[in-house]
């Protein structure tokens, strides 16, 4: 959810339906492009091209991802040593000079952020769950106490990938610590915040509520997004939605059928909790030139093809994942083929005004998946195939439950009337490819 500063939990908790956004987040995030290696300078770009190509499609959001508080510029090892982090005199991670010059005279993103400001758009940060082991190592004071970092770091819950921090013990000196990342994070005029290593382990969940409850009572409002999710159940989903506006269900996701491919078979044991108020991520959208610095891979252009690309986006769409465009942005602009995708204005509206998302049809060689608008005047319908060759695809109307017989259709991604159809719709699909129809007007 989108949180705002409210006395108690539970006021802000009955005031959901005004403080959610209106659908799931769109916007763009630098993993997938520089891994933990971003600069200032990348990110003031990508905003300008966002605010150009992106914005008018409703992605507003700009998010630094991990590790913009380690020193270096170019390629560098992500998660490498913790020594030399930079880090306030409370314990609080800041980021790098050397990456960010606008954090030189000590006021953190707040110049970054009010550049993407400027530009109409919002602010995000990636951070992990923790506190620093360097705060640790110089027994930092915590922020508002008489207390310190080793009355706060709890070694027993470190995050297992990465070296950066310790856990935060469960007390009223644990919260103190998280409200003052908070606090900071207002100061700088942060938007969003992924809070990662935090989503899918149940030893978490305190850190998931303690942060949500920094938020609540914090005088500014975060989008709050949970990652990773490669374990992550619907039971572990229902502890934590509504204290967040979105939460990963998945592993990272790559420009690689098989994992995509496994989405299939992972997303319908969250489809119920979708927009009750926050949506299930199946994590940001590896398009266009990936992995600038060569930190996931060589540089490259997808490798997803063409149809396996509108998949994607056809299976993000009907779930109503939030769209994180992860690519070059200054690529983009060339790209004309990826930009009408990322686009298209009927496909988007999908996922702003459905609900009831369900897989009609499962299986390993071809899916259907269906969601209704809230009037029920139109149902859209995303059909897969998953094989290696073309499949012929038959639907019957019933299967959908529509009782009548003649209904108007239209292909979405082509933005075309198909006219009236009876009983059976039946189409050819690519290997690996896909289609949306939206069918109304049946009688």
């Amino acid at each position: 959810m989108l949180i705002k500063g409210f006395f108690l939990l539970s006021v802000v908790l009955q005031s959901l339906a005004v403080l959610n956004l209106n659908g799931p987040p769109r916007g763009w995030n630098s993993y997938d492009a520089y891994t933990c290696t971003v600069t200032e300078d990348e990110v003031r770009q990508s905003a300008q091209h966002i605010a150009k190509y992106l914005k008018p499609s409703g992605y507003d959001y700009v998010v630094i991802d991990y590790e913009w508080y380690r020193p270096g510029t170019g390629q560098f090892e992500c998660c490498g040593s913790w020594e030399d982090l930079h880090m306030d005199a409370f314990g609080r991670l800041i980021p790098s000079p050397d990456r960010f010059p606008s954090s030189k005279n000590g006021t953190g993103f707040k110049v970054l952020a009010d550049y993407v400001h400027s530009l109409g758009l919002k602010f995000g940060i990636h951070i992990m769950r923790g506190i620093p082991r360097a705060a640790l190592q110089k027994n930092t004071p915590i922020f508002g106490t008489s207390s310190t970092a080793a009355q706060v770091a709890d070694i027993n819950l470190p995050c297992k990938w990465c070296v950066d921090m310790w856990g935060v013990k469960n007390t009223t000196l644990g919260q103190a610590y998280y409200d003052s990342l908070i606090e900071l994070y207002a100061e700088w005029g942060v938007d969003f915040i992924k809070m990662d290593c935090v989503f899918g382990q149940p030893e978490y969940l305190w850190d998931i509520q303690s942060m949500a409850k920094s938020i609540v009572h914090s005088k500014h409002e975060f989008a709050f997004s949970l990652s990773p999710g490669s374990d992550a159940t619907a039971s572990e989903a229902m502890e934590i939605y509504k204290d967040v506006t979105m939460y990963r269900v998945t592993d990272d996701v790559w420009d690689n059928w098989p994992i995509l491919k496994l989405h299939f078979d992972r997303l319908p044991q969250f489809m119920k909790l979708v927009g009750r108020p926050s949506f299930p991520d199946s994590d940001m959208l590896p398009l266009g030139y990936l992995s600038v610095r060569g930190g996931m891979g060589p540089a490259r252009y997808c490798r997803l093809s063409q149809q396996e690309q509108q998949t994607l986006m056809s299976l993000w769409i009907i779930t109503r994942s939030p769209l994180i465009f992860g690519g070059d942005m200054m690529k983009l602009g060339n790209d004309t083929d990826l930009l009408h995708l990322l686009t298209n204005s009927e496909a988007l509206q999908i996922s702003k005004s459905v609900y009831e998302q369900r897989q009609v049809r499962s299986g390993p060689l071809h899916q259907i998946w269906s969601a209704n608008t809230k009037n029920s005047e139109i149902l859209y319908v995303a059909l897969f195939n998953l094989e290696d060759v073309t499949a012929h695809v038959t639907m019957r109307w019933k299967e959908l439950g529509i009782l009548r017989k003649k209904c108007s259709v239209r292909q979405v991604w082509e933005k075309k009337n198909l006219g009236i159809i009876t009983d059976v719709f039946e189409t050819d699909l690519a290997p690996h490819a896909s289609m949306i129809i939206s069918i109304s007007g049946c009688h």
